[in-house]
């Protein structure tokens, strides 16, 4: 009655144990036993070579030490071709997942031959015996019949107990190399059958054996399949460990980015919602205190600053891996430059020139200069340059005198990142100066190059990593961009150098581009009286909206939804019964609710509203533009851009909109395909 549930338990307790064992040590994943046996490929590769090797060496060890007896040829052969095969069959790549298989029919091949190799070689022993060795001693037993005999027999027990332990050492070292490959079904099967096939074998030529040779040759199956299952148990569970491991990193470098995405996304809105406040309030206040209001316009700034670094989060994460591909967009330098110094108070030289340049790269490398000379120049005025030149190469005496011509000959003539079609080039010299901190150390040729290095001594915070200065030479060797630092006095000039393409217009119309604003469609004929309807999740948000388009846009009505879940049905409603133009917040989250506006977008679209829809989003890398722009959208907005550009692009994107409605002729009430046309804010990275 009490020894039942004890036997059960300990029995399912065995059972868990070996379990392992029980399933041939393979993984009930079947995915998982796919991946463990391509990561094993190479060991069994090896432990093969190694088997092909311990057989050759055996058999030609013991054909060596017999050389005197007259063997067969093709006795000899047999195993050497088998031998052969199997080194030649594992390097071909088919063959790899079938090695274990190859191998167990092999060493059973070789195991009937040793048996063979066992009965020829006893008496082909015999015989040598007779003939030669013992031939005197065999004519003087002709008469003894019976003392011949004797010695006959005894020849003969001494011969098999030889051979049979000479053959019995090659199939311990068949067996033992084998089963270190790995264990499986047929190499089990092969070790399990190898008493059956060698001494039946034997039994089938005639030749008598001990049973004490059937016990060694079971002591070695026993010794074999405990190696072969203690391997591959180790290997596995040192893969699964590995696997689980890998996993485990895999999951926390995933959430991990979840939440940096959820923090970068967050962090975008709230910078968001502080700028629209703040131009709200500027907007308010008017002309009256301008100069009173200027560091409040220079933080302004600098928080839309910080939401395009939030922008190029995915550039970055790229960059850091080395899987960035540089992207050529048409730049107009101006624009370009006023989004680096923007919130800065910096003086700038900039020529109104239109390049084609990675933006992301450049500014990623320009910010960190302007940053390092704000940060580290003179406390008091840090006094800071920044300076564009368009370096004419073929005319030397128009250098500036920070490019010499040995630089210009050190430099490639043809970037690794040109477009197709062939366009001029030039080299964009940019000059940045700032004063001398004078607290610090001068400046020296070792000190620069130890700083590129990532390894300088100079005076730094005890947390600097510097990574800064090592993202930007990372994106510096990303477009094959020229960066020095010198000191000249008491100013510390940072120079970089850039080939570009002059004047090219980019075909891609998703990327991100900084254009001349005369460049954009004309919206001087934009009508005034349409009905605007725009819902957004955000209070702060809903009262810039409502400002920027009740003052800019003239519209005869305004509807701004957002306020609770219930407004999305009103917005709808009211889109389809007058509105013009629509402004929807990608992510719209109420309690206990969360709506896109990309499925707003696909419902109007589907209830026949041909207006113009613009998403609105802090979430907007060229991924996640195609995917507004597919889902029924005209324009994506980001959060990031002024009022005043938010405007511009609503009215450009009217404007194209119409044009395009007057050109196919939609009819009122059908549903039209999404348009692909997307301007990009000026200013904007």
């Amino acid at each position: 009655f009490f020894s039942w549930p004890l036997l059960q338990m300990f029995g399912v307790q065995l059972t868990k144990r070996l379990k392992p064992f029980l399933r041939l040590l393979c993984f009930p994943d079947a995915e998982m036993e796919r991946q463990y046996r391509n990561h094993q490929k190479c060991t069994v590769k090896f432990f093969a070579c190694f088997w092909c090797f311990v057989a050759a060496c055996m058999i030609g060890v013991l054909k060596f030490e017999y050389r005197a007896l007259h063997i067969p040829v093709t006795l000899s052969a047999l195993p050497f071709g088998v031998i052969l095969l199997v080194f030649a069959l594992n390097w071909v790549r088919y063959m790899e997942r079938h090695m274990l298989q190859l191998l167990s029919l092999s060493t059973a091949l070789i195991v009937v031959w040793v048996s063979w190799s066992t009965a020829v070689h006893i008496d082909a022993r015999l015989s040598s015996f007779k003939a030669h060795s013992l031939h005197p001693v065999w004519e003087a037993l002709d008469g003894h019949i019976d003392a011949k005999h004797q010695l006959e027999a005894a020849l003969g027990d001494m011969t098999t107990d030889h051979m049979m332990s000479e053959h019995i050492y090659i199939l311990l070292g068949l067996l033992g190399s084998m089963v270190l490959t790995g264990a499986g079904v047929c190499t089990i099967l092969t070790v399990l059958s190898t008493p059956a096939l060698f001494f039946g074998t034997l039994a089938g030529l005639g030749s008598n054996y001990s049973a004490l040779y059937v016990l060694r040759l079971c002591v070695i199956m026993c010794f074999c399949i405990i190696i072969n299952l203690g391997a591959t148990f180790f290997r596995r569970a040192h893969f699964e460990d590995q696997h689980t491991f890998e996993n485990t990193l895999e999951k926390n470098i995933t959430n991990h980015r979840m939440a940096d995405s959820i923090l970068n996304h967050t962090l975008k809105n709230t910078m968001a919602d502080a700028a629209g406040c703040i131009e709200l309030f500027m907007a308010q206040v008017g002309d009256v205190m301008a100069m009173e209001l200027q560091h409040l316009k220079l933080a302004q700034e600098s928080l839309q600053r910080g939401m395009r670094s939030c922008h190029n989060r995915e550039t970055f994460l790229k960059l850091c891996a080395n899987a960035y591909q540089p992207i050529l967009t048409s730049t107009y330098l101006p624009a370009f430059a006023a989004s680096l110094t923007e919130g800065r108070p910096i003086q700038s030289d900039i020529p109104p020139l239109t390049v084609s340049m990675d933006q992301t790269l450049a500014g990623l490398v320009l910010d960190n200069a302007l940053t390092n000379a704000m940060k580290h120049g003179d406390p008091e005025d840090p006094d800071v340059h920044f300076s564009i030149q368009e370096v004419d190469c073929t005319d030397p005496q128009g250098l500036s005198p920070s490019v010499s011509q040995s630089t210009l000959s050190s430099l490639p003539r043809e970037s690794t990142m040109s477009l197709a079609n062939p366009v001029a080039r030039c080299l964009l010299v940019f000059q940045l100066s700032n004063r001398a901190n004078p607290a610090m150390p001068p400046l020296n040729d070792r000190s620069i190059d130890e700083m590129f290095a990532g390894n300088c001594d100079r005076p730094r915070a005890h947390m600097s990593d510097r990574i800064g200065l090592q993202h930007m030479i990372m994106a510096a060797k990303a477009q094959d961009m020229e960066v020095s630092l010198a000191s000249h006095g008491d100013r510390v000039v940072f120079t970089a150098r850039l080939w570009v393409d002059r004047g090219v217009q980019p075909s891609n119309s998703s990327a991100h581009q900084l254009l001349p604003a005369q460049d954009a469609v004309s919206v001087d004929e934009f009508p005034e009286g349409l009905c605007i309807c725009c819902i957004d999740d955000s209070a702060s948000q809903r009262h810039v909206l409502d400002h920027a388009v009740r003052y800019h846009l003239r519209p005869r009505t305004v509807h701004i939804f957002g306020n609770t879940v219930d407004d999305v049905s009103a917005f709808i409603h009211a889109v389809l019964e007058e509105g013009d133009i629509a402004i929807l917040d990608q992510n719209l989250d109420f309690t206990g609710h969360h709506r896109l506006g990309t499925d707003l977008v696909a419902q109007l679209r589907a209830s026949g509203f041909t207006g113009l829809l613009c998403i609105r989003s802090g979430s907007s890398s060229p991924s996640d533009r195609q995917f507004y722009l597919n889902s029924g959208a005209d324009c994506v907005i980001p959060k990031e851009g002024k009022m005043t550009d938010i405007v511009r692009e609503i009215q450009q994107a009217y404007m194209a909109h119409e044009r395009r409605r007057a050109v196919d002729e939609i009819p009122r009430g059908s549903v039209r395909a999404p348009s692909d046309a997307c301007i990009q804010l000026p200013g904007q990275l």
